[in-house]
């Protein structure tokens, strides 16, 4: 139980250092300012602290393996689906 943790909290810790070692290529890609960068960080940052004060509650709720397994399943698919994202405003969202 304590590895599965630590593999997922190294994850999150990897994902946010990947964000900002890929700021200038995702600048490049999709064409984006310097604030639109902001935006990106911040729109992450800001979704990543959102889902953790609803996570808490809903694992109090529902149990804490089952909002685990499924917030990390939202984890993913908003991760694949940002690295699919083919304008700005898209990864923003």
């Amino acid at each position: 139980m304590l590895f599965v943790l630590c593999g997922a909290i190294f994850l999150e810790g990897i994902n946010v250092a990947m964000l900002n070692v890929a700021l200038p290529a995702i600048r490049a890609e999709l064409g984006l300012s310097t604030g639109e960068l902001q935006w990106v960080i911040s729109a992450y940052v800001l979704g990543y602290g959102g889902f953790m004060l609803v996570g808490g509650r809903a694992a109090d709720l529902f149990g804490r393996r089952r909002m685990f397994l499924a917030w990390l399943g939202v984890f993913l698919v908003v991760s694949a689906l940002g690295g699919v994202a083919g304008s700005g405003g898209t990864l923003i969202a």
